[in-house]
Protein backbone atom coordinates (compact mmCIF):
# COMPACT_ATOMS: atom_id res chain seq x y z
CA UNK A 1 0.00 0.00 0.00
CA UNK A 2 0.98 3.10 -0.73
CA UNK A 3 0.04 7.02 0.12
CA UNK A 4 0.74 10.37 -0.75
CA UNK A 5 0.74 14.01 1.49
CA UNK A 6 2.11 17.21 0.96
CA UNK A 7 3.90 19.10 3.83
CA UNK A 8 4.18 23.14 3.85
CA UNK A 9 5.08 25.43 5.79
CA UNK A 10 1.76 26.07 7.32
CA UNK A 11 0.95 22.45 7.93
CA UNK A 12 4.45 22.52 10.41
CA UNK A 13 2.79 25.67 11.81
CA UNK A 14 -0.59 23.49 12.30
CA UNK A 15 1.06 20.59 14.07
CA UNK A 16 3.44 22.64 16.24
CA UNK A 17 0.39 24.12 17.59
CA UNK A 18 -1.34 20.16 17.78
CA UNK A 19 2.15 18.59 19.49
CA UNK A 20 3.45 22.02 21.57
CA UNK A 21 6.60 21.60 19.63
CA UNK A 22 7.59 24.93 18.88
CA UNK A 23 11.29 24.39 17.99
CA UNK A 24 12.42 26.81 15.85
CA UNK A 25 13.86 24.17 13.68
CA UNK A 26 10.18 24.23 12.24
CA UNK A 27 9.75 27.50 11.80
CA UNK A 28 12.77 29.67 11.30
CA UNK A 29 14.89 29.65 8.59
CA UNK A 30 17.67 31.40 10.96
CA UNK A 31 17.80 28.69 13.13
CA UNK A 32 18.04 25.63 10.90
CA UNK A 33 20.43 27.98 9.34
CA UNK A 34 22.31 27.81 12.13
CA UNK A 35 22.22 24.15 12.96
CA UNK A 36 23.23 23.67 9.78
CA UNK A 37 20.15 22.26 7.60
CA UNK A 38 19.38 23.30 4.43
CA UNK A 39 16.22 25.56 5.71
CA UNK A 40 13.09 24.79 8.17
CA UNK A 41 12.39 20.77 8.82
CA UNK A 42 9.49 19.09 8.96
CA UNK A 43 8.91 17.23 12.87
CA UNK A 44 10.13 13.69 12.60
CA UNK A 45 7.12 12.63 14.75
CA UNK A 46 4.54 14.35 12.11
CA UNK A 47 6.36 11.89 9.72
CA UNK A 48 5.98 9.09 11.77
CA UNK A 49 2.15 9.65 12.39
CA UNK A 50 2.09 10.32 8.62
CA UNK A 51 3.43 6.93 7.90
CA UNK A 52 1.33 5.00 10.61
CA UNK A 53 -2.03 6.61 9.18
CA UNK A 54 -1.08 3.23 7.17
CA UNK A 55 -0.70 1.16 10.15
CA UNK A 56 -3.93 0.65 10.94
CA UNK A 57 -4.61 -0.82 14.54
CA UNK A 58 -0.84 -1.39 14.68
CA UNK A 59 1.39 0.30 17.45
CA UNK A 60 4.46 1.64 16.18
CA UNK A 61 7.85 -0.52 17.60
CA UNK A 62 10.34 1.44 16.29
CA UNK A 63 10.79 4.64 14.43
CA UNK A 64 14.41 5.58 12.84
CA UNK A 65 14.93 9.32 10.93
CA UNK A 66 17.48 8.84 8.37
CA UNK A 67 17.36 12.71 6.73
CA UNK A 68 15.80 15.69 7.49
CA UNK A 69 12.56 16.73 5.16
CA UNK A 70 13.41 20.64 4.45
CA UNK A 71 9.72 22.45 3.36
CA UNK A 72 10.78 25.26 1.17
CA UNK A 73 9.38 28.69 2.47
CA UNK A 74 6.55 28.66 -0.33
CA UNK A 75 5.22 25.55 -1.90
CA UNK A 76 5.19 21.77 -0.15
CA UNK A 77 7.08 19.10 -0.60
CA UNK A 78 5.34 15.60 -1.51
CA UNK A 79 6.08 12.75 1.47
CA UNK A 80 5.26 9.29 0.11
CA UNK A 81 4.80 6.36 2.42
CA UNK A 82 5.41 2.39 1.73
CA UNK A 83 3.94 -0.02 3.44
CA UNK A 84 5.78 -3.39 3.59
CA UNK A 85 3.91 -6.38 5.48
CA UNK A 86 6.03 -8.60 7.65
CA UNK A 87 5.10 -12.00 9.91
CA UNK A 88 4.57 -9.77 12.64
CA UNK A 89 3.86 -6.34 11.65
CA UNK A 90 4.76 -3.80 8.61
CA UNK A 91 7.38 -1.91 7.68
CA UNK A 92 6.64 1.53 6.62
CA UNK A 93 9.22 3.64 4.36
CA UNK A 94 9.43 7.35 4.22
CA UNK A 95 10.29 9.61 1.11
CA UNK A 96 10.77 12.81 -0.10
CA UNK A 97 11.83 13.40 -3.58
CA UNK A 98 12.72 9.85 -3.96
CA UNK A 99 15.06 9.43 -1.08
CA UNK A 100 14.35 7.36 2.08
CA UNK A 101 14.16 9.91 4.68
CA UNK A 102 12.37 7.61 7.64
CA UNK A 103 11.81 4.17 8.73
CA UNK A 104 8.95 2.42 10.82
CA UNK A 105 8.70 -0.93 11.90
CA UNK A 106 4.70 -1.74 12.98
CA UNK A 107 3.86 -4.37 14.91
CA UNK A 108 -0.01 -5.83 15.03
Amino acid sequence: MTASFRLSRADLVRYAGASGDFNALHWSDEAAAAAGLGGVVAHGMLLAGLAMTLAGECRASSVKFLKPVVVPETGDVVITVDSAEKPDGAELTVRCAGELVARVNVRG
